[in-house]
């Protein structure tokens, strides 16, 4: 009797532990996924294991063993009988190995003698998995890594970001000082080349006494030499009035056909010198423009004199004028050397010169680049068209109206 009543219980408990489902003898491998839970069950209100305040207490193990006796339904005697087997076996299955468990039951009642086998496992909760905390620390330990990365890269970036405000800091000095120290120098070369120039010219009028053809040739080779200086102290004193917008336009109304005139007769003395023919195609009608006077006879004599300097002795030149509606083109075409496609692009640039104009002729690469930004301040255009050894023509397009300074 006491051996059938410890099966019944054993029975019992594995439904329990299945979760109200009869497991049956023989099953192999089979998993109990939930834990024991209706005998651990802490007291429900209304039963008499109760804290002060109507709060539920864990039960007491002589609490516990007397739940599993009235849950069984056995007597004082009974459970006496059995109750250390049955704790031992809760207490086993409470805390789960991971091996598999091979549990055996032995009945016997008269001629009845069983052994059933029953194997299974008991899976530990999926929080409790070696896997699942694997997991849980390589992603911390990626978390951590990210995040010192991350925190390294942007020290590096406030590092970098501070150099490089510190560096535009002391380059925006340097370059004020620059600025500075070019229109200072260039201010003061001028005072000293004006009055050479203004006595050779003295010497040439003859006022020092008569000069013979060598002396002429010697002052005239002197004279151009000071104006080659003084245009490019000119060149470099306007390109740091540009650099630092101090450079203003002097408005007024002006005749351009009077402004191209004045400037071809400046530019005849080198054409003469080569035999080049300068062609004036200037329309009768006057053509007038509010603009600065002074920084247009910069840009067209610019282009006039270096359509003269890159020509071969015996070429021709040829200057236009005209006005078309509310625009006024001026237009200067040469037979000299030319340029590429490519360098069409890059004359513009500062300090640039073409092969073929270093063979010719000395200069500064400044000139084509400050007579762009002059036109481009009137609110005109500056373009040039060319082909090797077939000449070039410059279009300066400017408009008539006011409206257009800045």
């Amino acid at each position: 009797m006491r051996t059938l009543v410890l099966f019944l219980v054993t029975i019992h408990l594995m439904i329990a532990f299945a979760g109200g489902k009869t497991v049956n003898a023989g099953e192999e491998n089979r998993a109990i996924q939930e834990p024991p839970s209706r005998f651990d069950q802490g007291p429900r209100e209304g039963n008499r294991f109760m804290r002060e305040g109507g709060r539920p207490s864990p039960p007491t193990e002589a609490e516990r063993s007397e739940r599993m006796k009235e849950a069984l339904g056995l007597s004082d005697k009974e459970w006496k009988a059995i109750e250390p087997v049955v704790v031992n076996l809760i207490d086993k299955l409470r805390r789960p190995p991971r091996d598999p468990y091979r549990f055996e039951l032995r009945a016997s009642e008269e001629a009845v003698n069983n052994k059933p086998p029953f194997e299974f496992s008991v899976l530990l909760p999926w929080y409790k998995e070696p896997g699942f905390l694997m997991i849980t620390i390589t992603e911390s330990l990626l978390i951590v890594i990210l995040a010192g990365i991350a925190l390294r890269r942007h020290v590096q970036l406030a590092q970098s970001h501070q150099r490089l405000v510190l560096t535009n800091k002391e380059l925006l000095k340097l370059d004020k000082m620059k600025s500075s120290f070019v229109s200072q120098a260039s201010h003061d070369l001028r005072t000293p080349l004006t009055a050479i120039k203004g006595t050779l010219d003295n010497l040439l009028l003859g006022i020092g006494g008569a000069l013979n053809e060598k002396q002429t040739q010697i002052l005239l080779r002197a004279t151009r030499s000071v104006d080659r200086l003084t245009a490019l102290v000119n060149d470099i004193l306007d390109l740091s009035r540009i650099e630092s917008g101090r450079i203003a336009l002097e408005k007024t109304t002006i005749q351009l056909n009077t402004l191209v005139e004045h400037v071809m007769q400046e530019c005849k003395p080198a054409a003469e010198q080569k035999n080049i023919l300068i062609i004036k195609n200037i329309r009768k009608e006057s053509i007038t423009a509010h603009a600065d006077g002074g920084k247009l006879e910069r840009v067209m004599g610019e282009l006039i004199g270096n359509a003269i300097k890159y020509t071969p002795d015996g070429g021709t030149v040829e200057v236009s004028l005209s006005k078309h509606g509310k625009t006024i083109e001026f237009v200067v075409k040469d037979s000299g050397i030319g340029f590429t496609k490519e360098e069409s692009e890059k004359i513009w640039d500062r300090f640039y010169r073409t092969n073929e104009s270093k063979q010719i002729a000395k200069g500064s690469g400044l000139g084509l680049s400050i007579a762009r930004e002059l036109v481009e301040l009137h609110g005109g255009t500056i373009s040039a068209e060319s082909q090797p050894k077939q000449g070039t023509t410059f279009r300066m397009r400017l408009p008539s109206d006011a409206n257009h300074l800045r």
